[in-house]
């Protein structure tokens, strides 16, 4: 793990997050978002909820759990 993966003063994935998502609703207009996160990507799935994003559904893609 990298020294600073997961730490509050880095938040660069949240700040990514909001960006993307923001601009996808700006610009493409698109009826809904979806996140795809491992299970068990406790990180990604917290930055997810910071942004708004909640889990809807497990899925199985090419025999992982998303």
């Amino acid at each position: 793990m990298r020294p600073s993966w997961g730490t509050i003063s880095a938040g660069y994935a949240t700040e990514a997050a909001i960006a993307v998502r923001d601009y996808a609703f700006q610009s493409l207009k698109p009826p809904r978002l979806i996140s795809m996160i491992r299970s068990g990507n406790l990180a990604s799935k917290r930055v997810a909820e910071k942004v708004g994003i909640s889990l809807r559904e497990e899925v199985m893609h090419h025999g992982l759990v998303y």
